[in-house]
């Protein structure tokens, strides 16, 4: 890359490299070929030398996505030094190899110390609000933010939300007790994305009752259909509401209501209260009055429920019924007891949580064994056979039927009759809470204490979290599966949103947990442990279990989850003194990663080696084409098929867990990889985990798809490869207007910038959906970004002259409308580039808020695969790909100021002709003691242009030519100052007298230290220093100058655009990925062809004829010669219609998929337009008698909008 190129020669250190390299270019056009000789064998030696490591955890090579959901086992240790937190040392729990630092150490935390929650009820921050005024809570859209739910699950919205059931501000019962038939009892007030499978038993009186310990008068609610069955949402219901659980009154009463269409549909209904009732209900209820939307079944299946309206006082703490302890010890014994003796040919019986309606007898024989999610086969004494669960969702549905005779104890053992336990208990299982509402549902307020201290569950299982991921596509029948295409609502801005009511402050503790995770099992040479900490908590659990194995010996472990792994916990604020072993593990492990790096240390020197000669190779201007070497030499195809191979593996794709070399190479030596290496590695790691697994998944497919397309080779069944998924990418469909404004695109961009899922446009009152209209919302976005309006670019339209720089009001003829003479679009020859402006401005602010909204949807654009139409500058692609444009690294600039000497010591092109003419000869002499490392000439030399260390002068003469013409002038003249001085020859009063003429000609340019832009940008002028408007730059002052306005406009004045740009792209992916390109690949993944080429040989080639036409059709073949003449214009219009964007992917139409098609459109009269498929690519072309008509017509079509014409 060219400042690194640049830095490393200017290095002291480098100069034999410099010298060396030097001497092989001054022998170049002797002997062409040394060059690509020495070019091939450093890449020989390259590939001879590494020894980069590469990371896969699955030996057979079959790369399963399976993988994914491996659990680890975890052990708990507090840390010693730590008095604070709970200690759980010695209790394990399994973990997901995805599953984020930060979600562990959330869990963890609310297991190790007191939340919120956890303190006095009385205490709490919304229980004393309550206590003091009453609240409204109005309802704006089916499950928002406003609902008393979410109100007490926030802590009166000062808090995370958690779901109020498990935490115990909320109770809820049902007619199948305190376990339903599918799901738990927390996921009926679920907020969670997905809705969960959760109902309550097929009975006809089926009923479910929410307790607040709040009196609360509704006026609307709302409620979620649960995942499950398609045919099961609520028909016929009463919502009821009790001041005591035994009296209902009815509020709402709904028959045949079909507003719950499919599962995950939601809606509300109000609720008209008594006009007499001021105090309100404590209970609510629903219960059902007829069959659901199937007709026969009585299910209730909700996965949500909110109310809205007036809370009126605290009732009391909800009653936690004493039976549901017992119930959870009983499960507990029969896991611990039962499910160990469970084998095939066991005697069985009904058991706890049996609630199937089948005819059975008594008991039954196990004909299987327990399978991995707890289910088991039985076949009962009538004949009947089913499976039942058996830890599945937490229930047992069979006892063992033998243990109720229990054998002879053991002499030496003490045992323990579990029956007799289970037994003892049996009056439970019948506890009926509507029957026993009147004794048990009376709470006494002195009755109200703390909270329960949570524990830690035993068998616990941690899961990933994959944003916008659905669940696998199930083919059984009856299995509803969730549309992956679903409508995504706008948040509308003018809602009103939920403010924090001020309250007691909540006793909480806070901060951070500091998690260390150790390897029990690996032995290493060295006494200390190895100790790995878990400081990033965006980072993945494995991302940090490969860190350790980086550390160990990799060789002694080919399965990392057969490990058992300790984590070590204690309070982020309390390191002390006494916690220093961790920080020595720490200082070991960095040492590990250090000596690994030592071992590839040649390995980079001869990179940079290349890396040298490359940009040395580039700086030769001659016209010989075969002086030059090829990019493809410089490619690496050992080190390429090792970045193919590593990106195969989805457990160190999916965590972040690549070896570290391959950023190193990709981002500062791409020209060793193969730009569709690099494209593989962009796609299949920049989005994040969710887009990973849906990449491997879609690389899995293919395989397939080629191995059972191979006739050649045949594979038993037990050798193929299972498809397995782990879940389908969810598409957001957006309905937009076609009149779309920028205010509009802002927010659709601000409400999926952090989603996953694939954004698609629809638009109002058009029935087009898919790529096309996508396509086309993205070309209407580029269209208005260009708009001169919009200020943000750098135009051609405003002409700055060296005459205009001090004022710019001559730019503009007097007499003519400013209007008439600005253009629609911005015009700049070397594409877009931000236009400058002064830090902290009014106008600039306005302008970095577009550029913060341009970040968002060029970063969405490369997520979702989309092409945008955006003529960006090379300069401003060069920000975009570098690792860290806003660094504050100065790199060196040379080539500028050797070109300005080459340029200035010719008389005829010398910007200021009198004086070079004069002093031409003592230029000349003078030339080679000025080109010394210490001259003064070469202190102006070093001078960078951009702090940046990106943009160099090049881009300074092509952004800015007038005054890049300016600065030429000013440092030839600074040149020339130095050649007097330097003149042994010359008196001090000669000397003097030249330099006053120099600076006479210097002060001729009349340039003070100010800035003026165009009166478009919204500011007149910018001073360069302090009261630069009163300073006139002369040649004592010439230099602060050249430094003052190359700083303003490659950085101070397009800083702030540039920050903006990068939160807002960051908000989607890391813009820090883009570092593997060049700019001009960039351009291409972003922006595609901006001026789509093919010839008549591409038509035939790369599309395809269907449907009514062939190959050899005459309107087919008529296309191809129209297609073919095309001007450019016409041909950008034709891929836009044809496509949706005007631009081709990279590639042209060889990369375009689906292939353009072109099929036979039926009419019935001439001068029929034709008409598109723009997410298949399908041209629908009707016959014409002449290649005029058609081409006149397929332009006719190009020029309509929206899809009536399909």
């Amino acid at each position: 890359m060219l400042p690194f190129g640049i830095a490393i020669i200017n290095s002291d250190a480098n100069l034999e490299l410099h010298t060396f390299l030097s001497c092989i270019l001054l022998t170049f056009h002797i002997r062409i070929k040394n060059l690509n000789l020495l070019v091939q064998k450093l890449v020989s030696v390259l590939e001879t030398i590494e020894k980069l490591p590469v990371y896969l955890f699955d030996h057979k090579q079959t790369f399963s996505i399976g993988n994914l959901q491996r659990k680890f086992h975890i052990e708990l240790r507090r840390e010693p030094c730590d008095t604070v937190l709970r200690d759980y040392t010695g209790k394990h729990f399994r973990a997901e190899p995805l599953i984020l630092v930060r979600q562990l150490e959330k869990y963890l935390y609310t297991k190790l110390t007191n939340m919120w929650y956890d303190y006095e009820r009385n205490d709490l921050n919304f229980i004393k609000i309550a206590k003091s005024h009453p609240i409204q809570f109005n309802f704006t859209g089916d499950f928002d933010k406003q609902g008393i739910f979410y109100w007490m699950g926030t802590n009166a919205w000062t808090c995370e939300y958690s779901n109020p059931h498990d935490i115990r501000l909320v109770n809820i019962t049902s007619s199948d007790g305190l376990y339903p038939a599918s799901g738990f009892l927390s996921d009926f007030l679920s907020r969670d994305t997905t809705p969960h499978k959760s109902y309550i038993g097929n009975k006809k009186d089926s009923w479910l009752m929410l307790d607040l310990g709040l009196w609360f008068i509704p006026t609307m609610y709302s409620i979620r259909h649960a995942a499950g069955f398609e045919n099961s949402g609520l028909r016929n219901w009463r919502f009821e509401g009790s001041k005591n659980g035994r009296k209902w009154q009815l509020l709402s009463k709904h028959e045949n209501d079909s507003s719950l269409v499919h599962p995950g549909s939601t809606c509300s209904w109000p609720v008209k209260a008594p006009e007499d009732e001021t105090e309100g209900w404590r209970f609510f209820r629903i219960k059902i009055t007829g069959p659901d939307a199937s007709g026969k079944y009585f299910y209730i299946c909700i996965s949500g429920i909110e109310l809205y309206g007036m809370l009126t006082g605290v009732a009391g703490k909800p009653k936690t019924y004493q039976h549901e302890q017992v119930l959870n010890k009983k499960r507990q014994l029969i896991q611990q007891l039962i499910i160990p003796q469970l084998k095939q040919g066991s005697k069985v019986r009904k058991g706890l949580d049996f609630n199937w309606e089948e005819e059975l007898s008594d008991s039954g024989t196990v004909t299987g064994d327990l399978s991995s999610d707890g289910w088991i086969e039985v076949k009962w004494d009538n004949g009947n056979t089913n499976s039942y669960r058996m830890g599945a969702g937490g229930k047992y549905d069979l006892y063992l039927e033998n243990l109720l005779k229990p054998p002879e104890p053991d002499e030496d053992v003490m045992t323990m009759d579990v029956n007799s336990v289970l037994c003892d208990q049996a009056s439970l299982l019948t506890f009926d809470i509507s029957q026993n509402a009147e004794d048990d549902l009376e709470i006494d307020a002195s009755t109200e204490g703390t909270q329960s201290i949570p524990e830690f569950p035993q068998g616990i299982e941690l899961r990933g979290e994959y944003s916008d991921l659905l669940p696998p596509y199930d083919p059984r029948p009856g299995q509803y599966n969730i549309p992956v295409m679903q409508p995504l609502t706008l948040p509308n801005p003018e809602d009103p949103k939920p403010k924090q009511l001020e309250g007691s402050e909540v006793k909480s503790i806070t901060g951070r947990l500091a998690l260390s995770l150790k390897l029990t099992k690996i032995k290493t040479e060295k006494k200390d442990e190895l100790i790995v900490p878990l400081d990033d908590p965006s980072k993945s659990l494995f991302y940090y279990l490969n860190k350790a194995f980086m550390c160990s010996d990799l060789k002694k472990f080919a399965k990392p989850w057969d490990a058992t792994y300790e984590l070590i916990y204690k309070l982020h604020e309390d390191e002390t003194n006494e916690c220093q072993p961790a920080l020595l593990s720490r200082n070991r492990q960095h040492n590990s990663i250090a000596n690994q790096q030592d071992n590839s240390k040649t390995f980079f020197q001869v990179l940079k080696l290349l890396s040298q000669i490359r940009f040395l190779s580039s700086q030769d201007n001659s016209e010989d084409a075969t002086n030059h070497v090829t990019q493809e030499e410089y490619h690496s195809k050992k080190v390429t098929n090792k970045i193919l191979m590593q990106i195969k593996d989805p457990l160190s794709l999916t965590s972040d867990a690549l070896p570290e070399w391959i950023s190193q190479v990709l981002c500062n030596y791409s020209f060793v990889i193969p730009f569709e290496c690099r494209m593989k590695y962009f796609k299949s790691k920049s989005f994040g985990p969710t887009r990973s697994i849906v990449w491997l998944q879609e690389r899995h497919k293919d395989e397939l798809d080629r191995n059972r397309s191979n006739l050649n080779v045949t594979t038993s069944r037990s050798e193929e490869h299972h498809e397995f998924r782990l879940g389908r990418l969810k598409v957001d469909i957006v309905t937009v207007s076609r009149n779309l404004t920028l205010q509009q695109a802002k927010r659709v961009m601000e409400a999926t910038c952090s989603r996953k899922a694939i954004l698609e446009i629809q638009y109002e009152n058009e029935e087009g959906t898919g790529l096309g209209p996508s396509l086309e919302f993205y070309s209407l976005v580029a269209t208005e970004l260009q708009k001169v309006e919009q200020n943000m670019w750098l135009n051609d339209h405003w002409e700055v002259t060296s005459e205009a720089i001090n004022n710019h009001e001559t730019t503009i003829e007097s007499g003519v409308d400013e209007n008439e003479k600005r253009s629609k679009f911005v015009h700049f020859n070397q594409g877009l580039f931000p236009a400058p402006y002064p830090p902290n401005s009014e106008s600039g602010n306005k302008v970095s808020e577009l550029f913060n909204f341009l970040g968002i949807f060029l970063a969405k654009a490369l997520q979702d695969d989309r092409i945008v139409d955006l003529p960006l500058s090379t300069s401003f692609l060069k920000l975009l790909c570098a690792p860290s444009p806003l660094s504050p690294a100065v790199h060196k600039i040379t080539g500028y100021y050797k070109q300005e000497q080459d340029s200035m010591t010719q008389g005829e092109n010398s910007p200021l002709p009198e004086l070079a003419k004069e002093n031409d000869s003592q230029c000349k002499e003078r030339a080679e003691q000025l080109d010394t490392p210490n001259s003064p000439t070469n202190r102006i030399k070093e001078k960078p242009t951009s702090s940046y260390g990106v943009l160099n002068h090049e881009d300074f003469k092509l952004l800015y030519p007038a005054y890049a013409s300016l600065t030429q002038e000013l440092t030839y003249a600074l040149k020339q100052q130095r050649i007097i001085l330097d003149d042994s020859t010359l008196s001090e009063l000669e000397k003097t007298n030249k330099i006053q003429d120099l600076n006479r000609s210097v002060e001729s340019l009349y340039i003070n230290f100010t800035y003026c832009p165009e009166t478009c940008y919204g500011y007149d002028k910018y001073q360069l220093i302090t009261e630069g408007e009163e300073k006139t730059v002369t040649l004592d002052n010439a230099e602060l100058y050249i430094d003052s306005i190359q700083e303003f406009l490659l950085r101070k004045g397009i800083q702030k655009q540039l920050e903006s740009f990068r939160a807002g792209f960051n908000t989607v992916f890391p813009m820090n990925t883009l570092s593997c390109f060049q700019p001009e690949e960039l351009r291409l993944v972003a922006c595609g062809e901006q001026v789509p080429n093919w010839t008549r040989e591409d038509l035939l080639n790369f599309t395809e004829a269907k449907n009514g036409y062939d190959k050899m059709s005459t309107a087919y073949l008529m296309f191809t010669e129209v297609a073919t003449n095309f001007t450019p214009s016409e041909k950008k219009a034709f891929v836009q219609f044809v496509t949706g964007s005007s631009s081709l992917p990279p590639g042209g139409l060889a990369n375009l998929h689906p292939r353009l098609c072109v099929v036979r459109k039926s009419t019935t009269y001439e001068g029929t337009l034709p008409s598109v498929n723009t997410c298949f690519h399908y041209l629908k072309l009707p016959e014409y008698k002449t290649e005029e008509e058609m081409h006149l017509c397929l332009m006719a079509a190009t020029k309509e909008k929206g899809f009536h014409l399909n």
